[in-house]
């Protein structure tokens, strides 16, 4: 018996368990993880900490504003990382080099990322949390080829995955909190968590499995696993990153329709990711390396980018799974009649809304009132209304068919652009 029980042993889970024992440290919190914490999304990721998050322009006031408050609350995620990070002495090799989003490789791009940036504009940012770059100054940043200008954010940061989850691991454990790995947990009733092996009674439970959470709640699909996939290059030398930027270690992207994100790493390898696969029956990753066609896909991206790339090793691939929504936003929903609380929506954001939305989740159970609790995206209501994806064929035929038309679209701009048509 426990106050509360945690199912999943990633950023969500772990954080939740962190900042329970921070703001109620009376309180008995155990964590119920299927493998080892970090094995899904949070352990295979792109390493971005992001200060923003998906589906903002859906909180606008009636005038397409953001509230202040609201904006302060996400633009401030980094540095409240950062406080904890430093608390409890996690090193996870994060590195706040903000981040380079440019438009390259055809020029549709640019008006993509105009339209970008007047949207953030239109919330209540200003240019001192995204401004224009020119080509000139991007490629000061990241010497991407073709490149003619970028949106720049301060607010991005990088960090290593693994490390992150292993020390809010050891966090969570420092302050109490007991954790149950290799425990697949194959039921949920109120009160009640059921592994193969045991039964964990809690006062309220905390769903945290994002992509992961499969049909644990009435048999019901309300969150798609969208596969992403990431290769690696071998460590590259003093001359090589002289060529291509990075310094500061900015995360970049350019305004393709695939969700691109690279980083440099602390041991100088340049990470290369692009959103990929959905599998049939919303499964999520079992098997993370990527097939031929994805690995090929990205090390092509890189070296389009890159062109220096193109002798270069690309020795490392993996890939894992991002939890997709109807909203299409994060939240926090809070069923009272189950005592249970769901996290989770994050679209590839999850590194950063992680920390967001289980501090809100924590604070809500402390019975605090704070920017977070009063924020848009908790949600009070059954489970039950949260809105659900329509039964196989439809989701596997509507994310395979937007891979392709995008691809297509893809190859066609960049060849239009190639032949000067």
């Amino acid at each position: 018996m426990c106050d509360v029980g945690i199912v999943g042993g990633g950023f969500s889970g772990l954080w939740s368990a962190i900042w329970l024992k921070t703001l109620i440290p009376e309180l008995t919190v155990t964590v119920v993880e299927q493998d080892q914490c970090g094995f899904g999304a949070s352990g295979r990721n792109g390493g971005w900490l992001m200060g923003s998050l998906e589906g903002m322009a859906s909180w606008s006031d009636s005038s397409g504003v953001l509230p202040v408050d609201l904006l302060e609350t996400i633009t401030s995620i980094i540095p409240e990382v950062k406080k904890q990070l430093d608390r409890f002495g996690i090193d996870c090799d994060l590195a706040h080099g903000g981040g380079v989003l440019a438009a390259a490789r055809y020029p549709q791009q640019a008006r993509r990322a105009h339209g970008f940036l007047r949207d953030l504009y239109d919330l209540g940012f200003s240019s001192n949390d995204y401004e224009w770059l020119d080509a000139t100054a991007a490629c000061a940043k990241v010497n991407a080829m073709g490149c003619s200008g970028a949106v720049y954010t301060p607010h991005i940061a990088t960090i290593h995955p693994l490390k992150l989850v292993l020390g809010l691991r050891h966090a969570a454990q420092s302050l109490g909190v007991i954790i149950h790995e290799n425990s697949r947990v194959c039921e949920l009733g109120t009160g009640i968590i059921k592994t193969d092996a045991a039964i964990l009674r809690a006062k309220t439970i905390v769903l945290a499995t994002e992509g992961y959470s499969g049909r644990l709640l009435q048999n019901r699909l309300t969150t798609l696993p969208v596969q992403s996939g990431i290769v690696a290059t071998e460590p590259l030398t003093s001359k090589q990153w002289s060529e291509l930027g990075f310094q500061g270690r900015p995360v970049f992207a350019d305004f393709s329709r695939f969700s691109t994100y690279f980083q440099r790493t602390a041991d100088n390898r340049l990470v290369v990711g692009a959103r990929g696969n959905y599998q049939w029956g919303a499964k999520p990753a079992s098997m993370f390396d990527l097939n031929p066609r994805e690995r090929h896909t990205r090390i092509q991206l890189a070296t389009q980018l890159f062109p220096s790339l193109k002798d270069v090793a690309f020795t490392h691939h993996w890939g894992g799974s991002v939890g997709v929504t109807r909203p299409m936003r994060p939240e926090v929903t809070v069923d009272t009649q189950r005592k249970l609380i769901r996290l989770g929506g994050y679209i590839g954001e999850g590194v950063g809304a992680s920390f967001l939305m289980a501090r809100t989740a924590a604070e809500y159970l402390a019975d605090l009132s704070t920017p977070r609790t009063h924020a848009p995206w908790l949600l009070i209501q059954p489970i039950e209304h949260q809105p659900a994806w329509p039964p196989e064929p439809l989701p596997w035929l509507g994310v395979t068919a937007l891979r392709e038309l995008w691809d297509l679209e893809d190859h066609w701009l960049q060849l239009r652009h190639q032949t000067g048509r």
